[in-house]
């Protein structure tokens, strides 16, 4: 089946590749299309709230999914692009060696060589564009905070603000947000079996522990720097939340960038190893 060394290495890890290339497109295509799948992002922090708030709606947390998909949608557009055009090349390299054909090889070969510059296209726009994507994740905070309504009004605005202030340990868009000026604030809430009136700022700028209990049950009757994260704004912690994750991942695809290298090293070793056998 194989004439030499190189090409039962080239077909191994072309193999390998085709199933991650698989995995990494049928992920980033759920998250692409399903707001379910998003919704687990925060699924575990807005079922806590559900628990404290006790809405009369089955449907709490609805759209929630919806809303993180407008900030993880074009990511994973990328990803699933990049994963797409990879398994495409594999499947042509396995095609290549299995049938002991040069010229399909070479093709391979130019293929990859595109995808390395995409890649390498893509890594130098993402870090020269980071600063613009820190501040429209900065934006997008703050628009969340705006729309906030309560806690108990199940608003998916309401619930994604109300989650990123709780898991971040922070209160408002800014760092001097101590009072809640934007419009659709209700002041009244309901938390834990008690209702809340006159409220200036919303229940989960309050310190909470793990499982969204109101650590110092003087807030939100009362906000101050040590019942409530006053002072620490939101908007930078989320940007600075988000980009960490993305550049975590942008790092894990250098593995994929490398990867891509062997293979195009791989397949000119393959070639010259061939007893040619033309199309």
């Amino acid at each position: 089946m194989f004439v030499a060394r190189s090409h039962t290495l080239f077909f191994t890890i072309n193999f390998i590749m085709t199933i991650i290339s698989i995995l990494l497109a049928s992920g980033a295509g759920l998250f692409m299309l399903s707001e379910d799948a998003n919704f687990m992002i925060l699924h575990k922090t807005i079922k806590l709230f559900e628990k404290h708030v006790v809405p009369q709606t089955p449907h709490y947390g609805d759209g929630v999914g919806k809303l993180i998909m407008t900030i993880t949608e074009k990511f994973f557009i990328v990803v699933f692009i990049f994963s797409i055009a990879n398994l495409l090349i594999c499947v042509i390299g396995l095609i290549a060696v299995w049938s002991q054909k040069s010229t399909l090889l070479n093709v391979y070969q130019m293929l990859v060589g595109f995808q390395i510059i995409g890649h390498l296209a893509l890594l130098i726009g993402y870090y020269y564009n980071k600063q613009s994507l820190k501040d429209h994740l900065e934006i997008y905070a703050r628009d969340s905070m705006k729309e906030y309504i309560s806690l108990k009004s199940g608003t998916p605005e309401s619930l994604f603000a109300g989650s990123v202030m709780a898991l971040l340990n922070c209160c408002g868009a800014y760092n001097n947000h101590y009072e809640w000026q934007f419009p659709k604030f209700d002041p009244v809430d309901y938390y834990d079996n008690i209702i809340y009136k006159g409220l200036n700022l919303p229940i989960p700028c309050c310190k909470m522990n793990d499982n969204l209990e109101i650590i110092n049950t003087t807030c939100p009757f009362h906000y101050t720097t040590l019942n409530s994260n006053i002072g620490r704004g939101c908007s930078k912690l989320f940007s600075e939340e988000v980009t960490f994750h993305t550049d975590t991942l942008i790092l894990g695809s250098i593995s994929i960038l490398v990867v891509n290298v062997i293979m195009l090293c791989n397949a000119v070793k393959a070639v010259k190893d061939f007893n040619p056998t033309t199309l």
